[in-house]
């Protein structure tokens, strides 16, 4: 480690107790402000702290702090994760429409956007929209968004 990088270590910043963000980053993009507000959450009375100790508490946070900022073991299984499904050709259980939008009473279609649907092994679904120019395009790119379900378990 050089010394540029021990001294970014112990720079001190401001640590927002209530979502672990810092002035740099924080779990939804905004961090805390000179004076202690924190855009991330709304929380006020951030503390000072150095780099090094909002790393440490990150890293050993609970499941809902590793949710956010990921340590070292989280971005394995990620990595893991995407490396599997990297070689799935199927999505069993997975559709995709053309996405509409409710312009005043009725429902339009949405040029380019699909949902993507989906189910899962109780009859409950999961969706989320994407922009495509095809339905087998708008599955490609829900390769990792949306959980993978066997189709055994279907």
């Amino acid at each position: 480690m050089g010394a540029a990088e021990k001294l970014d270590r112990f720079e001190q910043v401001s640590f927002c107790p209530q979502c672990f963000a810092d002035d740099y980053e924080g779990s939804w993009g905004a961090g805390v402000l000179p004076g202690g507000h924190c855009i991330n959450c709304g929380a006020g009375g951030a503390i000072p702290m150095p780099r090094w100790a909002v790393e440490q508490i990150r890293q050993s946070a609970s499941w809902v702090g590793r949710r956010y900022y990921p340590g070292d073991e989280d971005r394995e299984i990620e990595a893991e994760r995407r490396a599997l499904l990297a070689t799935v050709t199927t999505f069993p259980g997975r559709v995709a429409e053309p996405a509409r939008t409710l312009e005043g009473r009725e429902w339009v279609l949405e040029p380019g956007h699909w949902t993507v649907k989906q189910y899962l092994t109780d009859g409950r679904s999961i969706s989320t929209t994407v922009k495509a120019d095809s339905a087998d395009e708008a599955i490609e790119k829900t390769r990792y968004a949306l959980r993978y379900v066997p189709e055994v378990s279907l």
